[in-house]
């Protein structure tokens, strides 16, 4: 007697002897037939409406194309499934694999090699489904904890007040107007980016200083590791943009508007707070999450 965890069963062969004979094998291991077939067309039909993990199919019945044919079988199941192949002739072994199959068993086979063929296989697929099951569930957890992590609404505030001011600039014309537009257009995409993935890792520290630190903001440490690779591209981007305001000034001056002289003073003051407070305390919460992260997998894989 053979035990597994309940493993669902679909027979696909033309001769209802053989049908009867792999029936009985798979009863005897505990393991249950969902299906059976004595052609490729209904096995087809028949694979999209039923359950199960693995198919015994017999290699006569394949059309022309077998390669093809399990393609199809493959997306037309509702979900993966182990593919074993039957033959009388067993040059076509190293072929199975080839053409799509997951084993290949001689029909010269004793009963007793069969099961162990189909034990092996049947837990393979538990295997499989459970590593499976747990990635997804992995990815599901960093997706979620992904579209939860935001940078602090204040910063998205004062970027959402620094771009409004930038569109008064704009309105008053001129040089001011035009030193505005330039500013405009360097301050949109670095504060998007800094919003959607640059300053995301400040957005878990409230949850780092509670102590609560999950296997899924490794996302987060990553997103740190980028920021640490694009400090020397943001600080010139902060060049850039203090020159423009710099034009700004002159600006200001020349055409006496000295309301805008106050936004400069604020915008360069904002440029020197992310260079000294958020980008440094987005790379430290990297290196936290990443030193919180090894000491578990220390602990959990000594």
């Amino acid at each position: 007697m053979y035990y597994v965890v309940m493993t669902n069963v679909f027979l696909a062969d033309s001769q209802s002897e053989a049908r009867s004979a792999l029936r009985l094998l798979v009863s005897d291991m505990q393991m249950k037939v969902v299906g059976e077939a004595s052609d490729w067309d209904t096995t087809l039909d028949l694979a999209a409406k039923t359950s199960f993990d693995l198919l015994l199919v017999d290699w006569e019945i394949l059309p022309i194309n077998p390669q093809i044919a399990l393609a199809k079988l493959r997306t037309t199941c509702p979900k993966h499934v182990s593919v074993i192949l039957f033959s009388h002739l067993t040059s076509r072994e190293q072929a199975a694999t080839s053409i799509g199959a997951d084993l290949f068993i001689s029909k010269g086979e004793t009963p007793g090699r069969v099961a162990e063929f189909l034990l092996a296989e049947s837990r393979n697929m538990q295997q499989k489904n459970s590593l499976n099951k747990y990635t997804n569930q992995e990815t599901k957890e960093k997706a979620r904890l992904k579209m939860e992590t935001k940078v602090p609404s204040s910063l998205v505030e004062t970027h959402k007040m620094l771009r409004s001011e930038i569109e008064k600039g704009i309105s008053e014309g001129g040089l001011l107007g035009a030193s505005a537009a330039k500013l405009s257009a360097q301050m949109e995409p670095h504060c998007e980016h800094e919003e959607q993935f640059g300053l995301l890792p400040i957005g878990v520290l409230p949850e780092l200083i509670s102590g609560e630190v999950e296997d899924q903001m490794d996302h987060i440490a990553q997103l740190s590791d980028e920021l640490q690779s694009e400090m020397p591209d943001l600080i010139e981007n902060h060049k850039m943009i203090n020159s423009t305001l710099d034009e700004m000034t002159k600006a200001a001056v020349q055409e006496n508007k000295p309301i805008y002289l106050e936004f400069v003073q604020r915008m360069k003051l904002h440029l020197k707070e992310e260079e000294e407070v958020y980008y440094p305390a987005a790379l430290l919460a990297g290196m936290y999450i990443k030193s919180k992260l090894a000491k578990y997998v220390q602990f959990r894989y000594p």
